[in-house]
């Protein structure tokens, strides 16, 4: 299956630390757990209209990237034991991305 979405690479380090905002509210982790809600149509046709750079937040930005390159337009099931897996691939430490960005986003879908 091939895609048409451009990674964008991120320059920045980022840490879970950059997460000053409550989740249920910030609309960067709300359009993140939409994307990981959907069903695969739809995830493809969010990451195909939005890019990293829509993102104000780098931790945010890398996420996206990740669950749009490395997973949803590679036909993996975006599911968090696969974009954990995508993260560790793309040599992001979990420690950094899923434990603390992961897991805010959970948060916000209760």
């Amino acid at each position: 299956m091939k895609s048409d979405f451009i990674a964008t690479p991120i320059a920045e380090v980022v840490d879970a630390d950059d997460l000053v905002d409550d989740p249920r509210t910030d609309i960067e982790a709300l359009c993140l757990g939409a994307v990981l809600r959907s069903t695969p149509a739809d995830a493809r046709r969010i990451t195909r209209m939005l890019t990293a750079a829509d993102f104000a937040r780098p931790t945010y930005a890398e996420l996206f990237v990740v669950i749009g390159a490395h997973v949803i337009s590679a036909g993996i099931p975006h599911d968090p034991a696969s974009i954990g897996a995508a993260l560790s691939e793309a040599g992001k430490p979990a420690e950094r991305c899923t434990a603390g960005t992961a897991g805010q986003l959970r948060r916000s879908w209760r």
